[in-house]
């Protein structure tokens, strides 16, 4: 599946138990410029090793949908949130929240490459071009 862009849009965690936190996130996607309508994927948060506060999310494949290398999807995903986005479960601080919700904006992965690429609103707010096209429409 070529010029495939996954759009995520929130993700909802709920700590059932210290060893048990599960939730969803929803993603849009969109392939040769047509979106599709929202999916919701299940996904668990993992504790890397234990002790450390660092947090993986486990996120199942995309119903009906071939995404090509899912894998290093996933892998992007929990870089963006948990390095560049600098986001923790808030259950990590205060114990009486047991959930944990993220909206995204302005991000998609951009997945027609080798590889999948994250495009940030920053990215598209530099481009000269679509400056100029803002400015003529």
């Amino acid at each position: 599946m070529a010029y495939l862009n996954i759009r995520p849009k929130r993700l909802h965690v709920v700590m059932k138990s210290p060893e048990d936190c599960s939730g969803y996130v929803v993603f849009d996607l969109e392939q040769y410029g047509v979106s599709f309508m929202s999916m919701t994927t299940p996904l668990k948060l993992v504790r890397e090793q234990e002790g450390l506060r660092r947090w993986r999310l486990d996120i199942e494949p995309i119903d009906s949908v071939e995404v090509p290398h899912y894998t290093a999807f996933v892998e992007t995903f929990n870089f963006y949130v948990f390095y560049l986005l600098k986001r923790k479960p808030l259950f990590e601080i205060e114990q009486e929240l047991p959930e944990w919700n993220v909206h995204f904006e302005d991000v998609y992965f951009d997945m027609s490459g080798d590889a999948p690429r994250m495009v940030t609103g920053e990215v598209n707010r530099r481009n000269p071009l679509k400056k100029l096209l803002k400015k003529l429409f």
